[in-house]
This record gives structure tokens, sequence and C-alpha cells, in this order.
């Protein structure tokens, strides 16, 4: 299973990995906005190189409907219970994936950008949009908008074990938010990090680790009624933690401080520290499966200070917060249960201090569930759900709101929930088409229900493949280009893959079934590329490597004997293979007319191979074979078998001779019987 590393760990991960794991370092900076509940999200497939480059395009276009575009619990003057304002809106999205390692590994950049321009079908009515008396009238015309989000990242990690990453993210948004003051709700997020922090003690070599870092937010309203907002905050931190449950887990205690420095005179800068205990990793559920537990869990409190609540409004002086303290519980929990290679359950929880338009402080719970499953080879479906509740800490005035009636007393606590569902089907190789609904609710002193629908088709770019570059089924890849195969009978495999399968030189553990070769013939292969020869295999924990002989360690057997036991195998042609425990992997063939290992049992968690293929056997007359592609392999003894592509150009399961195409969507088979 997939471990719980940071963004920048020396292990190769693929593209979707990079992001996820990227992202987790913006978490803390970024703006709890509308949420797209349900959707199946955009992971770009293809292998686009530029150099060392890969990077991964993307287009969408898509149609969208919601019921209540301002999220008001009326609409204009016309007093209704629940607004009615909807709005039909055409989607225009594009974006790109991108990472690359250089210096051997130690230094790793990765870019993300998206894009998107929504043009609404509404006709306008010009009396509309402005104050009268105490209720702000809106327009039928919603403005189109564009919204962007980018971020970049940097790691690099020293021989000695020291580590540096930081990263720097852009966020514009334009979706509506609570606010009863604004019509187009434009507002920029600006946020970066940096994280210093050791890999082991250099200096009393104990097994402590530690990590200081900071990260930074600021936040600015883009139009007249959201300048309350315009904020910077800077976060620092300090943490130590120590390994746990078989070095898969850590411990940790952080002690954390953030200032918050506020432009508006009407909401008070402050500060705020804390400190939390908590434990980080993945728990691997079953030997050999991929089923596991992975993420972050912490507990601690929050106790902010905030300056004096007075304000000056003409030739008033007005008390708009009288809570200069908050001492409170802080939680957070990030966690992924990967059920199977086809199933998984994302949980985050987090209560926090935040900021709020309505005083200097509020105290907000947030819980989002969200349950993905691939149905079939090319139907992917996800049900998410949410609840939050806001406290804030300010007082409620007739002055500051939009609608009458309003008394002076706390302002009241907001409650907010939902849940949606989607679909994304994969229509070939460059095309998707998806489909997602959701449905929000919010109880508070202005309620709102909105119903939204979309749909749209994603076409990924680094995944077309030009008939006129000469690509065909008969066609063989050296490097990252396409090479037209000689003038041949054609064969039905490429010719560099065509699988064969040789005798094991020494007997493999547990009891291994026949090993039954695929039908595919060996074909020679006149355009082939020179293969060298050599295997080098490096280990952390319990691992055993038993025979062979020579450079290319032929006949060697492998054995990763409990969870926390990992082995990468590098082959002098570029390509490796990385091996979670427990897991046995015999070596078969170095060289010749390519490489060949046999998975007996565990996880192969990726297999980057380039331009020589390798051919990874199973003792179930399966195999798959890659040539400039990555994927995952899987074998549980005597029950399943399951291979699973991340990116590249070819990747195919050969069973009782015949063969596969293997997707990004899970392939498995049930040898129980």
């Amino acid at each position: 299973m997939p471990t719980w590393d940071a963004f920048g760990s020396s292990d190769t991960s693929s593209t979707s990995e990079t992001m996820y794991r990227l992202s987790r370092d913006f978490l803390s900076t970024q703006e709890i906005g509308v949420r797209r509940l349900g959707t199946v999200p955009i992971w770009p497939r293809g292998d686009l190189k530029f150099g060392p480059v890969r990077i991964l395009p993307y287009v969408r276009e898509g149609v969208e409907y919601v019921s209540n575009y301002y999220r008001e619990h009326r609409t204009g003057d016309t007093g209704s219970p629940n607004a009615n304002d909807a709005a039909w809106t055409h989607t225009n999205e594009a974006g790109a994936n991108a990472d690359m390692a250089l210096a051997g590994g130690r230094l790793r950049l990765a870019a993300s950008v998206d894009a998107e321009y929504d043009v609404r079908y509404d006709h306008g009515n010009e009396d509309r949009g402005t104050h009268t008396g105490s209720t702000l009238l809106r327009d039928d015309a919603k403005a189109n908008s564009l919204e962007l989000s980018a971020q970049v990242g940097a790691s690099y990690r020293f021989p000695s074990g020291v580590y540096i990453r930081g990263g720097v993210s852009y966020e514009k948004r334009s979706d509506p938010i609570d606010v009863e003051i604004t019509r187009q709700f434009k507002r920029t997020n600006r946020g970066s990090f940096l994280t210093f922090g050791l890999d082991r003690d250099i200096i009393f070599g104990s097994k402590f680790r530690f990590e200081f870092g900071t990260a930074a937010r600021h936040t600015y309203g883009r139009e007249q009624g959201l300048d309350d907002m315009n904020r910077t905050e800077a976060g620092y931190y300090a943490k130590a933690s120590y390994p746990f449950l078989k070095n898969t887990t850590r411990i940790f205690g952080r002690a954390r401080y953030r200032q918050d420095e506020r432009d508006s005179k009407r909401i008070n800068d402050g500060n705020l520290w804390g400190f939390d205990v908590g434990m980080e990793g993945s728990i691997p559920l079953s030997e050999g499966e991929y089923r596991g537990l992975r993420g972050q869990v912490s507990v601690g409190f929050d106790s902010a200070l905030y300056e004096s609540g007075q304000f000056t409004n003409g030739s008033a002086i007005v008390t708009r917060d009288e809570n200069r303290r908050n001492t409170s519980l802080a939680v957070s929990a990030i966690l992924q249960y990967m059920m199977s290679r086809k199933s998984s359950v994302d949980l985050r929880y987090l209560r926090t201090n935040q900021f709020t338009f309505h005083g200097n402080y509020q105290i907000v719970d947030r819980m989002d569930l969200t349950f993905t499953h691939n149905i079939g080879q090319n139907l992917t479906g996800r049900v998410g759900t949410f609840f939050e509740y806001a406290d804030p800490s300010g007082r409620l005035r007739q002055q500051d709101d939009t609608f009458s009636g309003d008394t002076t007393g706390d302002y009241p606590a907001t409650t907010r929930f939902g849940a949606g569902a989607g679909l994304r089907y994969r229509i070939n190789e460059w095309l998707d088409a998806d489909g997602q609904y959701d449905w929000e609710r919010r109880n508070g002193r202005a309620s709102f229900v909105n119903h939204r629908v979309s749909a749209g088709v994603t076409f990924y770019l680094s995944a077309l493949k030009a008939k006129s570059r000469g690509y065909d089924e008969g066609a063989s890849l050296v490097g990252d280009t396409y090479t037209a195969p000689a003038a041949a009978p054609r064969a039905t495999a490429p010719v560099v893959v065509a699988p064969v399968v040789k005798a094991p030189a020494t007997p493999v553990a547990p009891a291994a079934p026949r090993v039954v070769a695929p039908a595919a013939p060996r074909v020679a292969v006149p355009a082939a590329p020179a293969v060298r020869s050599g295997l080098d295999i490096r280990s952390s924990g319990d691992v055993r490597v038993e025979g062979g002989s020579g450079a290319s360690k032929v006949g060697s057997v492998v054995r990763l004997r409990d969870a926390a036991a990992r082995a990468t195998l590098n082959f002098a042609d570029g390509s490796s293979v990385q091996v979670v425990g427990p897991a046995v992997i015999q070596v078969v063939e170095v060289g010749g007319s390519g490489n060949r290992l046999q998975l007996v049992s565990g996880v192969i968690s990726e297999a980057r191979v380039g331009a020589v293929a390798l051919e990874i056997q199973t003792p179930y007359d399966t195999s798959l074979v890659l040539q400039n592609a990555s994927a995952s392999a899987r074998v549980a003894p005597r029950q399943s078998v399951s291979f699973q592509r991340i990116s590249g150009e070819f990747a195919k399961v050969y069973r009782g001779g015949s063969a596969t195409e293997l997707t990004s969507t899970a392939w498995s088979i049930d040898v129980s019987k």
C-alpha cells in the first residue's frame, strides 16, 4: 500500500501521488470554500516528456446548474424562504501536472496549474444589484468569472539525511460565499511554505527526527465589501517524532505559533500558539495485501490573544468583539483507508481557530468523508459528505448587516452540511466523461438550500497517440520516441516485449504452482536498443537476498520478511522496481531481450520501466509486460493477482495466450480456485 511520505521523499512516486503529497503542505493555509462533493477528480494519464520533465496536460468542457447561485435565504425583494436565483454555467477548464527529478533523485520539483473560465447564461435586470435601504438587490446577470489555482514545490535531500522543502501557491476564487455585501465574490490567496528537517538524528544518534517549518497565507478581497478579509497569516512550528509500530508509523509532538495581521480596523490583529501530539504513518492491515491505513491524527490546544476590541466609526468608539482571549481544543485527522486496489475511504476532520468577518475569531469543526470505488474497468464512482459547525466570537449589530430586523446580541453559530455523488467514465485512453450532483444546506441566521448538477468531458492531451509518427501495434518503442517496425510479418505483440518465461534457477517458497508461459512467441528484434546487464538491490528493514551470482544476480530470491521492509531493484538500463514487504520476488533474467522478475507474493508499489522491456511474472499463468511505462502489481498467494497502470505507453497483461491492455483501473483475477 502507499506510504505516508512527505513531498520530496526519496521514494519514487507517481505524478498523482506527488501532487497528493505536495497539496498536504498547503492544507493548513488553504481557504475552506465551496466543495465539489462527490466529484471524481481529474488525474491526467499518459506520459509526455520534455527532457527530464514529465508533464500531463488536460482540457475539460462542461455545463453546470446551481439552484441558488448567491447562497441566500431569499432572492432580491421576493422574500421567499429559500432562494430561487438559479444559474446555468458553461465551464472551460485547462490544467497540467508536471514533475521531475534531478541530482540522482535528491532534487525533486513538482508543479500543477488549473484554470477555469465560467460563462454564465443569464439575462440581466439593470435595476437590480444595488442597495435599497437595508436590502441588497441582486443582479440576475451573474458575471462571468476566471478562477485559477497553481502551486510549485521543490525538495532536496542531502546524503546526511538533512532535507529542505518549499513551495508557493496562488489561488484566485470567484465562487459564492456566505456574505450578503458582495455580488462577485472575487478574492485571492497567496500561500507559501518552507520546511527544514532531519531524517535521522545526526547530533545525538537517537531515533528521533526533527522538523522545523513556516507557512504563510495572504488573503485579499478584490471588490468593495470584501475589504475586511484582507489579512496575512504567518505560522511557525517545531516537531519531533519517534518510531512507533514496526517503524511504519511515528508518534510526534509539535509546537505551533501563528500571527494574524488584519488590514481592517474593524477586525483586530492577534496571535495564536498551541501544542499537539499525534501519530502519522501507514499501517498495513493484511500481509501481502494492498489493504491498509495511512494518515495523520493529532490532538492539542489553541490559545489566542487579540488586540483591543475597539475601533472608531465616525465620532463613535465601537466595541465589535469583547472576547480578546480564547483557549480551545484543536484536533486534526487526515486518514485514508485503502480497502483494496479498487476502493478507498478518506476522512478529514479539523477543529481549529479561524478567521471570521463577525469578530476576532471563530471555532470551526469541519468533517469531510469520501468513498471512492472503481466500479468497473473504465468506471469510477465517488460519494462524499461534509458537516461544518462555526461559532463566531463577535456580536450581531443591526448596522453591520443588510437585512432588517436584527437585534444586538451574540452572533449566532452556523451549521452547514451536504452530500454528493459522481461518476467518471473512461471512454478511451485520452477521453473521459463525468457527471455529478450535490446538495448543501446551511442553518443559522440566514438559512439556504442549494442543488448543483454538472457534467463534462475531459481530454488528456498527453495520452494522444499520433498514427503519423509510425506507432502501431507492431512498433517497437525506443527511448521516448516511436520507431516503425522493420518490414516483416506483423506480430501479435510488440516485438520488443513478447514475454518469454524461463525456469527459475532455484526453487521459490512458498510452494509455487506450475509456471506456464504465455502463448506469445519470442521474436527477434532487428532494431531493439542495446541492453546493459546488471542489477543493484537496495533495501531497508528485514530483507534477505538468497542465491544468484554475478552482476546480473539472476536466480536471486529477495525476501522482505515484514511490513517495514523495503527493497528497490535498480537495473543497469535505468528501470527500477520498488517492493513493499512482506514479499518474495525472484530475478529470472537480466539483459538479453529484456528483464524478467517473478513476484511470488507481496506488492510492487511501482515498477518504472524505460526502453528495455520488463516482464513481471506470477506463479499463476499471468504476467505483466511494461515498456516506457510504470505500473504496480500485487500477488496474494492462492487468492488473487492484480495489476494497475500508473503512466506510460505500453502496459499489457498476458494470460492464457491472450493480451489485455492495462489501464489506470486495476486489473485483477481470482486464483483461489
